[in-house]
């Protein structure tokens, strides 16, 4: 499969949270890669783990890496998500370059899925309470050639 493709999902709670290797060092390629947004007032992985867990068991080279943002109430929205937009921007063509052969995977939850929304086709703006986000480019789309899923997470 080439490009992205976006997928919707409500999940519950996280029953697995994979180890995740240090974001400063050289990364071990995996055949599966997750990068994960998760929702406003997580903690790091999100809900997201779940899915993670699923997808990745039975596989023998399959993990994640947190895109790091505050996702924290008392920071500011646009801020937050603006943050998060940027570490995307930056975390996946640098894993993709360091890793050709690997599928990877964007899933964002809540806030983490307007993320991963802003990651794949730009964002910024006003949103929903008024305040305004910095525009961000959308993620270059030879990063999406070696892109297999993008899945936005909502709470319905």
């Amino acid at each position: 499969m080439t490009g992205l493709a976006l997928l919707s999902l409500s999940l519950g709670v996280i029953l697995w949270q994979p180890t995740l290797a240090s974001q400063d060092s050289c990364p071990v390629c995996e055949d599966v890669h997750f990068f994960l947004a998760r929702g406003n007032n997580e903690p790091y992985p999100g809900r997201q783990g779940t899915l993670v867990a699923a997808t990745c068991d039975g596989l023998s080279s399959c993990g994640y890496e947190d895109l790091i943002y505050s996702a924290l109430y008392t920071d500011e929205y646009c801020q937050t998500a603006y943050d998060g937009s940027i570490a995307g921007l930056v975390q996946i063509p640098k894993y993709a370059q360091q890793c050709p052969d690997s599928k990877l995977i964007l899933a964002g939850y809540s806030q983490g899925g307007q993320i991963a929304g802003d990651i794949l086709g730009g964002g910024g703006g006003t949103s929903f309470n008024g305040c305004l986000q910095p525009d961000t480019p959308a993620l270059d789309s030879s990063t999406g050639d070696k892109s297999e899923l993008a899945v936005q997470l909502r709470a319905c």
